[in-house]
């Protein structure tokens, strides 16, 4: 029953995470989603794992110290995005296999994270359709303290083509269709099936960046492995080996 459960968490985020890639790229001939919550947000009306597009969610007077009062003009518009976490999913520095024994091993494997770029990328779309004075990003702009991380997210923040993939080209991780493990999610042969979807989600990608004033404020994944340990020349030499526990 556990695996169970956690695969259906994993195919909810899974679907959210590919709906925002796929809305983002314009897959299907249809018209790109700005991904606003104003305008709509993704609901499981069922209960079936299975979402779809809800209402959006809009804008409440707060009135808590003040009383309500007619907008005159906007002095500055702020946007903070918290924890994009960019990922190297196919790092050997990955610890997934933790997972499956528990606390105080948590989150050691989240299936959306090879999309963690794409989809980071998309949301800055969204933020750039309310030309904001500036951007505040409140932590963890990478997941595992790693250059390459760090290279694809100012990369992604600049603008322009990106490519996710690191290693040998295509995905290579636990969430492969060949590997046994059912402890995983695998969307090629898993439900909620997405075919293709790690294909996808390593191919480079256009960002299309911001052109405002940006701030980090750094948080523990930025400067700790899984942020959690500093780095040392061991694990450093684990994240550029070339084999990976499992």
């Amino acid at each position: 029953m556990t695996v169970q459960r956690s695969l259906l968490a994993a195919g909810l985020v899974l679907v959210a995470a590919a709906a925002a890639v796929y809305g983002f790229l314009g897959a299907g001939g249809g018209r790109p989603w700005d991904g606003s919550t104003l305008a709509a947000t993704w609901i499981d009306p069922h209960g079936t794992g299975t979402l779809v597009r809800g209402p959006g969610e809009p804008l409440l007077d707060r009135t808590d110290l003040a009383p309500k009062s007619r907008a005159v003009g906007a002095l500055a518009t702020f946007v903070t995005v918290g924890d994009p976490e960019i990922t190297d999913a196919q790092s050997p520095a990955r610890l997934e296999m933790l997972d499956r024994y528990g606390a105080p091993f948590t989150s050691a494997f989240r299936p959306q994270e090879t999309l963690t770029g794409p989809v980071f990328a998309a949301s800055l779309a969204s933020v750039n359709t309310v030309h904001p004075t500036a951007v505040v990003f409140t932590g963890d702009m990478i997941n595992n303290d790693q250059e390459n991380e760090l290279d694809e997210f100012l990369a992604i923040m600049h603008g322009g083509r990106v490519n996710p993939d690191s290693g040998a080209p295509g995905y290579q991780g636990v969430q492969a269709s060949s590997n046994p493990d059912p402890y995983y999610y695998r969307p090629g042969v898993d439900p909620p099936q997405h075919p293709g979807l790690l294909s996808a989600a390593t191919r480079p990608f256009e960002s299309p960046g911001v052109r405002v004033p940006w701030y980090p404020v750094v948080g523990d994944h930025d400067l700790l492995v899984q942020g959690n340990l500093p780095a040392t020349p061991v694990t450093n030499a684990i994240a550029t080996g070339s084999r990976s526990l499992v």
